[in-house]
């Protein structure tokens, strides 16, 4: 009985996955990725998240699952994708925008407007921001540098 209720729900993910390689032959394929909005964050790092191979069929690509990896990127603060059919991704990413760098446990860490650390930051290239030192400094500097403002 258990296998005969999981019968429709296979058929409909077979359906799916035919669908998705029948659209592929017929050059509904990656051929392009456009990412827009990245400064900080390097292409090496970007390319090691999204994963997406030229030639892929586009609409194998889940674009949620997609977007929650890149989101894991310290740097990124957004996301937005979509699909420019037949053969095109077009993925539009918000950086975070640091404002201190944090002292912590002998490491340098970049901190955005939000308070929240960049743990992939390049310190180097923001040696002019403040230095905010503590444990709870990422949480309290957006506040102090408004503050002193």
């Amino acid at each position: 009985l258990m296998w005969w209720m999981q019968y429709p729900h296979k058929i409909l993910l077979a359906g799916q996955t035919f669908s998705v390689v029948i659209l592929g032959k017929m050059g509904f394929q990656v051929q392009e990725v456009f990412v827009e909005g990245r400064k900080h964050i390097s292409s090496d790092v970007l390319m090691r998240a999204m994963n997406i191979q030229v030639g892929q069929p586009i609409f194998a690509q889940d674009l949620e699952e997609l977007k929650q990896k890149l989101k894991n990127i310290d740097w990124i603060k957004s996301v937005h994708i979509e699909r420019q059919l037949p053969d095109q991704l077009h993925i539009k990413i918000t950086e975070r925008y640091p404002i201190a760098i944090w002292q912590h446990q002998k490491k340098l860490y970049l901190v955005d407007r939000e308070g929240v650390v960049i743990q992939e930051g390049h310190v180097n290239q923001f040696r002019d921001l403040p230095l905010v030192i503590g444990p709870d400094a990422p949480v309290h500097t957006p506040k102090i540098l408004a503050l002193l403002e």
